[in-house]
């Protein structure tokens, strides 16, 4: 070890790193996290309602929840509808995709944008946010290929198949709160009515 003792009392000693040793990381704490790949279906995080303001609130709360390194690769999808709200709110480091109008069209355009193979050689671990059940295919099969699984969840719901795929999940707790709110204020204007 590269240490050199520069004072020493009967119960503490004080030692200098060489300047070599910190450059190779030496006594720098190093994150034990696999590289992670990051598939976000934005508008099931959303629970539907994509705003630009919205997603610059939820994309602070994903990072800091997930605990996102700068190593980890993001792709974000969503509908074609609801591209210029969201990509605005997104850093420009995030891989955007754009799927149709239809039902389902971000999913469909996350998993078309999906690739096991490559994925399970270039990250330990996957972070899923879709919450439909056409995407339990694509996390058994990165389970499968060796990958850690954990599901996301924000104001959207999930499927049962798709949770249990997951080998743990995390949560938005205020994107959460704020789909809550949102629904719980459009019910009572719906009864109002």
């Amino acid at each position: 070890m590269n240490t050199i003792a520069v004072a020493a009392t009967s119960s503490t000693v004080t030692a200098l790193q060489f300047p070599a040793d910190r450059e190779r990381g030496v006594g720098h704490h190093r994150s034990t996290r696999p590289r992670t790949l990051h598939l976000v279906d934005l508008e099931n995080l959303l629970d539907g309602r994509v705003e630009t303001e919205a997603v610059t609130e939820i994309w602070r709360e994903y990072r800091q929840v997930t605990g996102m390194g700068s190593d980890d690769h993001v792709v974000v999808a969503v509908a074609k509808r609801n591209a210029a709200a969201a990509f605005f709110g997104l850093p420009q480091s995030v891989q955007r995709i754009i799927g149709d109008n239809g039902p389902d069209g971000a999913d469909l355009a996350l998993l078309d944008a999906v690739d096991i193979d490559w994925s399970a050689k270039r990250f330990g671990q996957v972070m899923v946010s879709p919450g439909d059940h056409i995407f339990t295919g694509t996390a058994r099969g990165m389970k499968a290929a060796g990958m850690q699984v954990v599901q996301v969840i924000g104001g959207g719901t999930s499927s049962t198949a798709l949770y249990l795929q997951c080998s743990r999940q995390l949560n938005l707790v205020a994107a959460q709160h704020r789909a809550r709110a949102l629904r719980s204020a459009a019910l009572k204007a719906e009864t109002a009515a």
